[in-house]
């Protein structure tokens, strides 16, 4: 047998078997050797006992021919010519394969690298089409026996199925290879963290707070079919010696923060994951020392600090050396204190002493403490100075011991003194002696570490009383101080610089003078500007400002007071005269004046709780700095406080315009009212002549009125309704009419109620005051208009008085408004606000100054009285 072919056949088809020689005699079965076919002298025969007899056949050349191949056509055929040569031919099926498969149909391949994919159909015929297809997906298709596709093999190929088809169309049984994808993956890791044993959150960021246990655990999620074979971990970009796939810290600090790399490797390659963490703790400060000089300016501390999170709130204070609280500064976020400059001349050694730095960024340490502190130790380094207050005058004792002490700030350890007399002769040269004392440090009195350098006169004469040298000598230099010793005393006359009224008390204040040498105290006198007896307080105080608060005077009166000094030698004389005029401003006085009655007046109104709300005591403005003088025209100057009753009364009458109580007034409008009120004479009380002289002008001629007697009562009577509310009367001296708003009221040009306007006026009170009223409170005024009870009628002869009409213009109503006054409430009381009662007799006030109180000029009057009213009225 010389020859081995194979062809393929796909069932149901006409196979052809060719035997490769010619003059071919036989065909026969390998295994069987039974004779299918014979061809002799031209003759073909089948072998009719052949069980596929019906379906072979033989061509005129002796080729073997199958119709409807089926499997039971799958043999080995041989043929076999007349000169004794045969050859065997395979008869299988056609079909197709994939190459690189086992024989289970699986390929193996690694993530990340390229694979190769070759499809071959055995028994190829023409018009076959090759398909690769990836699911449903097509990859690649070709006319050819063997079709190839390469791929870079993705972690998603694991396991998916790869199909390698032929199709014919003219066969309808199309050829199929099918395949499975073994893929080896790369590891695929993360890090999970635990925090006290809880999972935290999968976050790339982390926070933990300081002190607490933390599990790093790097996790393979890849489930590749190789296991990780080398774990590594990096710690900010260092190997950190563990090959473990967990880190543990037992307790965290600080120094635990930063970026974890965890790594992980094996045959198919490697993979990483990075987490942040974030370790919060308290702040930490640093203490140290600084050394400032005179050229330091300015003068800065930096507060070194850290801490996570790494914003601050930072606050300062200042001690001295002895613990004693200097200064205190704002709070901020700034880690430099920048120290007020001060003097460039001065050395400035108040700024020795200890600063410390608390800080905190909202994390406690582990105490529970919020704050942190640091201690910075500042040292001022430069020449001795004299500790403040400075003095350059010393007092000796005549005939006995007279001492000079100086007490000095030096950043030395040793400082010495040399004391010389005004000719320059030295007199004595003496080291200082360490000490602590008080001085002004930074304006406050406090005990400071220095030196006492102290000179001492034994049987002072006359010839010691004279000026002295002092060089006061450290390692960085010295300073001269000249001063004086001179005999004891009595004190300056002090210095007042101010007398007002606040509330219901009268303020001097004054400024100590020099105190002779000796402690020295105050005596503060005052009487009514009609008495004559002094009334005296005593001060025993020796300040830089003081001030004596005299309680209760009586209102609508003119005080005088001064003051002395004395010590031990002797007193000062007496200051000048100061004068005050208290005012006694009533709640019922500011309402009616708000609406216009700034004359004479006497008489009862009543007013509901509501318009005394809008118009009392707690009435406002409305622009606080706007001032509302008539003479403040386009000037740009603030109001600096309000309008008093007194001044209100001076606009109306000579500016004719009405400028209610507190509205605000500036101070070029206080000068220039002064100013033109000072063109004019006034007369005294009642008697319009009593101190003008003949050739004043009549123009120029301004009497005041005599006392205001008026009651307010609150009640729910017509003033409650608008449409009540129209045509009000009362009595008073007028001749001529003022508009205010809608309100018309007739005023007298004779008598006006003006106080005394040589007195100082208080100013103070008129802080308490505000501004005017908007729109909606003129309309409140509008519709008060004080409206009268009905049985209501003066005293005296009416016909001698003349009285004012408040019109009001017609609205048309539709319905009854009524003002039920603060909370939806109407609380109702008939009250007087002008009772009053006498004032506490001072201790010094001698036992007949009760009788003052039966003097017909005395404007105060006793509940009792004004429980005597109403039972006249009755």
């Amino acid at each position: 047998m010389n020859e081995i072919k194979t062809i393929y056949a796909s069932t149901g088809s006409h196979v052809m078997i060719k035997c490769p020689y010619d003059e071919v005699n036989i065909w026969q079965y390998s295994a069987s050797k039974d004779v299918l076919a014979l061809c002799e002298n031209g003759k073909n025969i089948i072998n009719k006992k052949c069980n596929v007899s019906d379906r072979i056949n033989v061509s005129s050349d002796c080729q073997l021919e199958i119709q409807s191949f089926t499997t039971q056509d799958l043999n080995i055929y041989i043929c076999t010519t007349t000169n004794g040569e045969s050859t065997e031919i395979h008869v299988e099926l056609r079909n197709i394969i994939i190459n690189e498969a086992s024989i289970q149909g699986i390929i193996h391949g690694v993530e990340g690298k390229n694979l190769t994919l070759t499809c071959t159909v055995n028994g190829f015929l023409p018009g076959d089409t090759l398909y690769w297809t990836k699911d449903t997906e097509l990859l690649a298709s070709g006319n050819t026996s063997s079709l190839h596709v390469t791929l870079q093999i993705h972690r998603s190929y694991e396991h998916n199925s790869f199909i390698c088809m032929a199709n014919n169309s003219k066969h309808t049984h199309p050829l199929l290879a099918r395949m499975q994808l073994n893929i080896l993956l790369k590891p695929a890791v993360s890090i999970t963290v635990f925090i006290d044993s809880s999972v935290a959150n999968n976050q790339k960021s982390i926070i933990v707070r300081q002190g607490q246990h933390l599990e790093l655990k790097c996790q393979d999620n890849s489930n590749a079919s190789g296991d990780v074979e080398i774990f590594s971990w990096l710690f900010n970009g260092n190997m950190i010696k563990n090959k473990r796939s967990w880190v543990v810290f037992n307790k965290t600090n600080h120094e635990r923060s930063g970026l974890y790399t965890c790594m992980a490797s094996n045959k198919a390659g490697n993979d990483s994951d990075a987490v942040n963490i974030t370790v919060t703790y308290s702040p930490i400060v640093r203490s140290k020392w600084i050394t400032f000089n005179k050229s330091n300016r300015p003068r800065s501390i930096d507060c070194e600090v850290s801490g996570e999170p790494n914003t601050y709130n930072i606050s300062w204070s200042h001690y001295t050396n002895n613990n004693q609280l200097v200064r205190k500064f704002n709070s901020c976020s700034d880690r430099k204190l920048i120290l007020p400059e001060g003097d460039s001349n001065d050395l400035l050694y108040e700024d020795s002493g200890v600063y410390v730095c608390s800080v905190t960024n909202g994390i406690t340490d582990e105490s529970g403490k919020l704050w942190q502190k640091g201690e910075i130790k500042v040292v001022v380094k430069g020449k001795p100075v004299l500790a403040k207050p400075q003095r350059s005058l010393y007092l000796g004792n005549f005939n006995g011991t007279s001492s000079i002490s100086l007490f000095v700030l030096s950043s030395s350890n040793e400082l010495k003194a040399t004391w010389k007399n005004e000719n320059g002769s030295t007199l004595e040269i003496d080291s200082c002696s360490s000490t602590v004392n008080q001085t002004l440090f930074n304006g406050k009195l406090l005990n400071v570490a220095g030196y006492q350098c102290v000179y001492q006169i034994q049987n002072t004469q006359e010839k010691d009383f004279q000026n002295y040298t002092v060089d006061l000598r450290n390692k960085n230099g010295i300073k001269t101080v000249e001063i004086s010793l001179v005999s004891s005393r009595a004190p300056e006359v002090p210095e007042i610089f101010d007398v007002y009224q606040r509330h219901n008390d009268i303020v001097l204040e004054w400024k100590p003078k020099f105190d002779g040498g000796e402690p020295q105290s105050f005596i503060v006198q005052y009487r009514k500007d009609v008495d004559e007896i002094w009334k005296s307080v005593l001060i025993q105080l020796n300040e830089t400002r003081n001030f004596v608060l005299i309680s209760n005077p009586h209102p609508n009166t003119k005080y005088v007071l001064r003051m002395l000094a004395f010590n031990r030698i002797g007193n000062s004389s007496f200051t000048g005269l100061y004068t005050v005029l208290t005012d006694d401003v009533s709640e019922s006085t500011l309402i009616l004046s708000r609406v216009g009655a700034v004359f004479n007046y006497s008489c009862d109104y009543n007013i509901c709780q509501a318009h005394r709300d809008t118009l009392g005591i707690y009435w406002q403005r409305s622009n606080r700095n706007g001032s509302k003088h008539p003479l403040h025209g386009s000037s740009k100057q603030k109001a600096d406080r309000g309008i008093s009753l007194k001044r209100s009364v001076e606009i109306f009458l000579f500016w004719g315009e009405h400028v209610p109580i507190g509205s605000g007034i500036c101070r070029g409008c206080r000068e220039d009212h002064s100013k033109e009120l000072s063109k004019f004479t006034f007369c005294d009380e009642d008697n319009e002549e009593s101190n003008i002289e003949d050739d004043v002008p009549q123009a120029k001629k301004i009497c005041l009125s005599s006392k205001v007697v008026c009651r307010l009562s609150v009640t729910d009577g017509n003033c409650l309704q608008y449409e009540n509310c129209t045509t009000c009367k009362f009595y008073i001296h007028s001749e001529t009419s003022v508009k205010v708003g809608k309100v018309t009221l007739k005023t007298s040009q004779e008598r006006v109620d003006i106080p005394d306007t040589d007195s100082t006026e208080t100013e103070e009170q008129e802080d308490e005051q505000q501004d005017e009223p908007d729109e909606e409170d003129t309309e409140a005024m509008n519709c008060i208009g004080f409206c009268l009870s009905g049985a209501w009628m003066p005293k005296g002869d009416s016909a001698k008085l003349n009285y004012i009409e408040i019109a009001f213009d017609p609205v048309q109503l539709k319905g009854k408004f009524y003002i039920h006054g603060n909370d939806n409430r109407t609380p109702y009381a008939d009250i007087d606000f002008t009772a009053k009662v006498d004032p506490i007799i001072s201790l010094d006030e001698s036992d007949d100054s009760s009788s003052l109180n039966e003097n017909n000029e005395d404007d105060f009057v006793s509940l009792e009285d004004v429980q005597q009213w109403n039972i006249h009225s009755d």
